[in-house]
């Protein structure tokens, strides 16, 4: 029987990525989009996810079989596509109607999207995701695995991580952006406990955002973060075929669930760190038990796309197309 299989690359993984829980949510966006790439060729069978942790997998089988909500989100699953720059307040702001009925549609008891459009919690979010910025700037490890995602014009390496030139950053700050990404500054500005101009960009962005939309879940099993991650594509594929932009944000503490994760994640700044996570899940969660696993800041701005790995890089097996 033809099938696909999805499993988790453990060298990929950072610091951030607490339990793989990112990288889960990445394989259930990658999961949605096989999905709707299935119901369009019409043979979209079975999804089982089987494991736990690093050794969760997703199967899809192929056989005759397809679903209208499914094909209908391949042309925006084509295009989608992140912005990282400011909102255009020359556009008209997001509808709340079409965002909101959206929103609502992809909800479940056990799952949800919770839509932010209002403008003190807005720019509460701005203030506390820009204070976890600043502590990643400052935390050795964090700072490193954030500039080694970068891809500066004429480094090479760019069939992988974020180019530049998609962050949106005006040119006159881009000197700038070259002194960030030294770790002697890092540690000279942590010694100082100083570096609140870090927190400058994503405070400003997120805070000229028209709305937030924050994707949770009950459950933190290596299940529950795939759905959320194919939940949370779709809602991106809508949300942009209706018009918008879309950007995801990771607080540092995301997906972390305990004081232990705050330690490994900023050792000399735990405490810190906890308010800021404390304050996050008070902001974001609706309901008891519940988990944020993805911020998605809002705007109507024409799109300005990152690059990403080729699928050439990475080889499918021929055991894992068909068992």
């Amino acid at each position: 029987m033809t099938a696909l299989t999805l499993r988790l690359d453990e060298t990929r993984s950072s610091s951030v990525d607490i339990e793989y829980r990112g990288s889960l949510i990445a394989l259930g966006a990658a999961l949605h989009n096989a999905r709707v790439a299935a119901a369009h060729r019409h043979i979209l069978g079975d999804t089982v996810i089987t494991g736990d942790g690093k050794a969760t997998s997703a199967r899809i089988t192929f056989t005759a079989g397809t679903d209208i909500s499914l094909t209908d989100q391949l042309p925006g699953m084509l295009h989608r596509g992140t912005h990282r720059g400011m909102s255009d307040p020359g556009l008209p702001p997001c509808d709340p109607t079409d965002l909101a009925h959206l929103a609502a549609r992809l909800s479940s008891p056990t799952a949800a999207v919770h839509l932010i459009q209002d403008r003190d919690t807005i720019t509460r979010l701005a203030e506390n995701i820009s204070a976890t910025d600043r502590l990643r700037f400052l935390t050795d490890a964090l700072h490193r695995e954030m500039i080694s995602e970068l891809r500066w014009p004429h480094s090479g390496g760019l069939s992988s991580g974020i180019e530049v030139s998609s962050l949106g950053t005006p040119t006159a700050e881009l000197a700038a952006l070259e002194l960030l990404r030294r770790p002697d500054v890092m540690e000279q500005l942590n010694n100082w406990n100083t570096g609140q101009a870090l927190r400058a960009q994503t405070r400003t962005r997120l805070a000229s955002s028209d709305a937030v939309a924050v994707i949770t879940q009950q459950g933190i099993c290596a299940a529950d973060y795939i759905r959320s991650g194919a939940r949370a594509e779709e809602f991106w594929i809508r949300a942009q075929t209706l018009g918008y932009s879309l950007h995801p944000l990771t607080p540092v503490s995301l997906y972390a669930t305990n004081a232990d994760h705050l330690r490994a994640l900023a050792p000399s700044r735990a405490g810190e760190l906890a308010v800021l996570s404390d304050e996050l899940t008070a902001l974001t969660a609706r309901r008891p038990g519940e988990h944020a696993t993805l911020i998605l800041r809002i705007g109507s701005i024409s799109l300005t796309v990152f690059r990403r790995i080729s699928i050439s890089k990475f080889p499918i097996p021929a055991n894992d197309r068909r068992t």
